[in-house]
């Protein structure tokens, strides 16, 4: 009876070995399904999406100029002409007003006491006389009132204020220095509305889009923001694309900052670095299905840390084999030991 049972065991021991001789044994894993991943760090730099170039209106001294890289208010002053010379020139003007109104008065007083004497004996070349006097005083008088306005005009451009909240930036004068019109003076950057701008290798074209959210580093603390543009040919290189996106008022402009993608897919998973290996056009993982038959998938990388890789792949019903993976080949029937 002993003798039946030895070989009925013995003979399931052969049977099981012969079958694991003709079937690799392999232990496999579940593919771990993850929201997202980070994709590197791209270096970027904070830009104006406003930039006012100012250039000078007039002729004269500048007493007063903002430093490179200065933040300027809204509304504060931004630059300051040496103003004296206009008024000397506004203080003459009103003396020459003061002496033509006074003699505009007396011509008209004059026109106004012959006309009334026209039928009393005074003759029509007196009257036209009289007319003529008074009509080019008051001629002189617009034309002072004329040179007047022009004058406040200069005056009211010897200050200029600030159209919005920004720094300055590429000065070009100093304090002190006779400037002639039109001469360039510096720029001015609105930091209420900034942008991120960075260039990004082509390979990471196809995991983002309009709305990707991105990460940045700046100054050792992280923020958020939303890739709202990009342009897929710059004209640095034809392996890469630009991208822009909106910054709040955290930010300086020209100031270096790093940003990355958070790529979220339903297809992004996460699997062990044991499980991948040389394919013949790069990376891949073997894959087993229910009937245990296994197939080698390319892959690419998405993210890597410590021991574990993402990559973006649809594997319904089939799992990972992350042992036994030497001398499978495409077709091969295998015996899954352990699966985790």
């Amino acid at each position: 009876m002993y003798k039946k049972y030895f070989f009925l065991i013995f003979g399931l021991f052969i049977s099981y070995a012969l079958h694991a001789q003709q079937n690799k044994i392999v232990s496999t894993m579940e593919p771990t399904l993850v929201d997202h991943f980070h994709t590197e760090y791209f270096p970027g730099q904070i830009i104006s999406n406003q930039t006012m170039r100012f250039y000078s209106e007039l002729n004269g001294k500048l007493i007063s100029v903002p430093r490179n890289g200065q933040f300027v208010q809204k509304d504060a002053i931004l630059f300051k002409f040496d103003v004296s010379h206009y008024l000397l020139k506004k203080k003459a003007l009103k003396t020459k007003k003061s002496r033509l109104n006074a003699e505009f008065e007396l011509a008209k007083s004059k026109y106004t006491r012959y006309k009334k004497l026209k039928n009393g004996g005074a003759s029509k070349e007196e009257l036209e006389t009289r007319l003529y006097e008074m009509r080019v005083r008051a001629l002189k008088l617009k034309e002072i009132n004329v040179n007047i306005e022009e004058l406040n005009y200069q005056i009211n451009k010897t200050t200029v204020r600030a159209p919005f909240t920004g720094y300055v930036y590429n000065i070009n004068v100093n304090e002190n220095e006779l400037i002639t019109e039109s001469q360039f003076l510096f720029e001015f950057k609105n930091i209420n509305d900034l942008s991120l701008t960075g260039t990004v290798p082509l390979k990471h074209l196809s995991q983002i889009n309009i709305s990707t959210k991105i990460q940045l580093l700046y100054k050792d603390k992280t923020y958020l923001t939303t890739l709202k543009r990009l342009l897929p040919f710059n004209e640095i290189s034809s392996d890469s694309f630009e991208i822009f996106a909106p910054l709040d008022n955290h930010f300086i402009v020209n100031d270096a900052i790093l940003f990355r993608f958070i790529i979220h897919d339903d297809s992004l998973i996460e699997i062990n670095k044991k499980s991948v290996v040389f394919a013949e056009k790069g990376l891949g993982i073997w894959l087993v299905n229910k009937q245990n038959i296994v197939s080698l998938i390319p892959i690419t990388l998405l993210s890597s840390s410590k021991d574990k890789y993402i990559i973006k792949l649809s594997i319904p019903n089939k799992k990972i084999i992350f042992q036994g993976k030497s001398n499978l080949k495409n077709g091969d029937k295998v015996t899954i030991s352990t699966s985790t």
